[in-house]
């Protein structure tokens, strides 16, 4: 932690506290921490810890499982709850965390012919029979819900990924994606890679005017890959800390 002049100049100006809560980060992280200087910003204002569960489903029958996705399999719960309840322990605060299902990816990226708002409405659903059982002080939210609440547009962010500045994300991507076919997607597999990385530019610039304080639990794999992906269209990093082991 702290391995360049901007890491070391950070870790300087913190709170004692701040101190604190990272060296219960450092404990859980598996991997190194992305953009610390703004993650120690983060620590020391009104952070929100955020998170995206990855839905899954059938391209064949373009149907959803009836799952909230990666983020609510029970060794990430308790993950999760264990790495929160130190928090609070260390600090003498509770941290708020949202976490979005994205409903949105997909008619966008898997490019399944289903009507959007039947999507949203089929994961309201599911959202809604899990209440019983989801910490209550979690916050489970649509990301249509959240993207609404702004003026930036998909259609901007896929036309922001197409120019040359971005090939070597969409290469990275495209490498990776070769090696491990997603079997949710249908059409052309290029398209399909300059959505997902449009999709992932987006979440990033939203987050940034949303919550922005927000520090990103990131569940999807490889970091080396995904992380890179949030900044396209951010005018600061995202702070990202990695909690789960990473695994394909």
């Amino acid at each position: 932690m702290g391995n360049n002049k901007r890491d070391r100049q950070a870790m300087r100006k913190v709170s004692p506290t701040a101190v604190c809560i990272l060296g219960v980060l450092e404990a859980y992280e598996q991997g190194e921490f992305v953009a610390l200087p703004e993650l120690c910003i983060a620590l020391q204002t009104e952070p929100t810890f955020v998170a995206f569960s990855c839905l899954s489903g059938d391209g064949l029958v373009q149907e959803l499982d009836l799952n909230l996705g990666a983020f609510f399999k029970k060794r990430a719960i308790e993950i999760t709850r264990r790495f929160f309840t130190e928090l609070r322990a260390n600090s003498c605060r509770d941290f708020p965390l949202v976490v979005f299902l994205d409903d949105c990816e997909p008619c966008r990226v898997w490019q399944w012919n289903v009507f959007q708002d039947d999507m949203t409405a089929w994961c309201r659903m599911m959202l809604e029979d899990a209440r019983d059982w989801i910490p209550a002080e979690w916050s489970v939210r649509l990301w249509s819900e959240i993207e609404s609440e702004l003026s930036f547009s998909y259609e901007q962010a896929l036309f922001e990924v197409r120019g040359d500045s971005h090939a070597l994300l969409l290469y990275r991507l495209a490498e990776y994606m070769r090696r491990f076919p997603n079997k949710k997607l249908v059409g052309d597999v290029n398209e399909a890679i300059r959505r997902r990385v449009a999709q992932y530019a987006l979440q990033g610039a939203v987050l940034e005017k949303v919550f922005p304080h927000a520090i990103l639990l990131q569940t999807e794999a490889p970091w080396s890959v995904k992380d890179l992906l949030y900044d396209t269209m951010r005018q600061t990093p995202l702070p990202i800390v990695h909690l789960y082991p990473e695994r394909r």
